[in-house]
Parts: structure tokens; C-alpha cells; sequence
């Protein structure tokens, strides 16, 4: 069997491992069973691990990394769940992991069916360093998108439909303290992106479409005025969902959509 099929093989299996621990993490919650998430974590690792490889061995290719949008998309929500994984040792997140587990395992399948190529040289001084802040910034501030709307669901839920608290369900505040939590990081890595991006792009000589850094300042902007009404005027509820969504826009189109459009409309 050739490298690519051995590929799909061990995605495949790499997805069902996904949803299992996915279904798994929804039994526990339906039975109302508490104090799992370090026992989720451990199972977690393993895709994790497997996921890890395929990329690894998606990306690097002869000719330098192969970053095709599926490939960044793939990236993107295994950082995603790392991040999750790490922070479920600690919090409780077990609506997070439901849900970001089996689009990863998607995000997984999509590169290793589809023949896809957009291979550049990375190995420029600070081009790596900017990729990679990039990536993780997306993921948090996906995270964050994802966590605002679980927030709004709760909100509206115990605001019209009020009921007992849910064992293993998350309490409001506690998802809302997480959730500015992500903004923040999100923030932060944000800023270091543009930032990156200003220091070390033009040395590389690439040419970046206009509205690409746009939409990036304008993410920027997005979350620093969301920031600076919290701490002023303490924002929060659906304000915060608003503004999170916004900014989670912004940054999806700067990044996946100039990506599509380079990719499948320019080529």
C-alpha cells in the first residue's frame, strides 16, 4: 500500500477515535456523570497524536509546506483542540469538546480525500514565526466565537425557560469567565500577528492582497473596543456574543477567504 492510502487508512481511523470520545464525553453528560475530564483528556491525546502526524506529514513536502487552505483548516482545529484539552483538565468544557471534536475529525478527512496544493517556502526569518502565531491566534479566537454562542443558548435559556442546574453542565459565570478569557488570549495573539506580520512580511518580498491586513486591523479594532466597553462599561451577555461574532468574522474572511480566493480563484 503506497503512503497516501496508508494516509487515508489512519485519518479514518484517526476520525472515528474522534467521535467516539465525542459520544462518550455526550453519555457521561446525559447520565450526569462529573469529575471525567481528566480521564477525556488522556483518550483525547490519542487522536490528538495521530492528527499531529498527519499534518506533519501533509505539510512538509519536498518542495517546502504545502499550505492549502484544508490543510490550514485542519491545523487550525487541532490547535483548537489542543487548547481545549489542556484547559478541560481544569475547567469544565465538556459542551466544547462535544462539539469541536467531530468537526475536527472533518477537518482532518478533508485534506487527506481531496488533492489540494499551495506549497511556499516558509523558511524565510519570521514568515514561520508569523504563520503559527496567525494559526493560533484563529484557533482561540474560533474558540472564543463557539463559546460566545453557548453562552447566548444558556443565557436565553435560563432568562425565559429557567431549570434546575444540569450536572456536568457549566454554570453561566464560569462559561462567561472563560469565554473573556479566550478573548483576551485571542487578543493578544492577535496583536502579536500584526505585528509579525509588519516586522517580517515585506523581507520576505511576498505580496499580500490589500484586504487581507483590513480585515485583520479591523478584527483588531473589533476586540479592542469590546475590551476597552468590559472594562469600562462592563459589556457583557449578548453585547459580548456581538462583538466576539464580529471579530470572529472579520478574521475568518481575512485569513480563509483570501485563502479561497488565492487558491481556487486566482490559482
Amino acid at each position: 500500500m503506497d503512503i497516501k492510502g496508508t494516509k487515508t487508512i489512519f485519518a479514518s481511523i484517526t476520525f472515528f477515535f474522534y467521535l467516539a470520545i465525542s459520544g462518550y464525553q455526550f453519555l457521561l453528560l446525559k447520565q450526569q456523570k462529573e469529575n471525567q475530564e481528566l480521564k477525556i483528556a488522556f483518550l483525547t491525546a490519542i487522536p490528538l497524536l495521530c492528527h499531529g502526524w498527519l499534518l506533519h506529514q501533509s505539510i512538509d513536502t519536498e518542495l517546502g509546506q504545502d499550505l492549502n487552505i484544508f490543510n490550514i483548516f485542519s491545523m487550525t482545529f487541532w490547535l483548537m483542540s489542543i487548547l481545549i484539552t489542556v484547559s478541560s483538565i481544569k475547567k469544565n468544557l465538556c459542551i466544547l469538546v462535544m462539539t469541536v471534536l467531530p468537526i475536527t475529525g472533518i477537518s482532518l478527512i478533508i485534506p487527506a480525500s481531496i488533492a489540494q496544493q499551495y506549497v511556499i517556502d516558509a523558511s524565510a526569518p519570521g514568515y514561520l514565526m508569523h504563520t503559527l502565531i496567525s494559526l493560533v491566534s484563529i484557533s482561540v479566537i474560533s474558540l472564543a466565537a463557539i463559546q460566545s454562542l453557548y453562552v447566548n443558548v444558556l443565557d436565553n435559556q435560563l432568562k425565559h425557560h429557567p431549570v434546575p442546574a444540569m450536572k456536568g453542565i457549566p454554570a453561566l459565570q464560569d462559561m462567561e469567565n472563560f469565554l473573556y478569557v479566550l478573548i483576551w488570549t485571542g487578543f493578544f495573539l492577535l496583536t502579536l500577528s500584526i505585528l509579525t506580520a509588519i516586522l517580517f512580511i515585506p523581507r520576505t518580498g511576498a505580496s499580500i492582497p490589500l484586504h487581507k491586513p483590513i480585515l485583520s486591523v479591523s478584527s483588531w479594532l473589533v476586540f479592542a473596543t469590546f475590551l476597552v466597553g468590559r472594562y469600562r462599561k462592563g459589556w457583557r451577555g449578548r453585547t459580548a456574543v456581538h462583538w466576539t461574532i464580529s471579530g470572529f468574522i472579520l478574521l475568518f474572511l481575512a485569513y480563509f477567504g483570501t485563502r479561497t480566493v488565492l487558491e481556487f480563484i486566482v490559482g
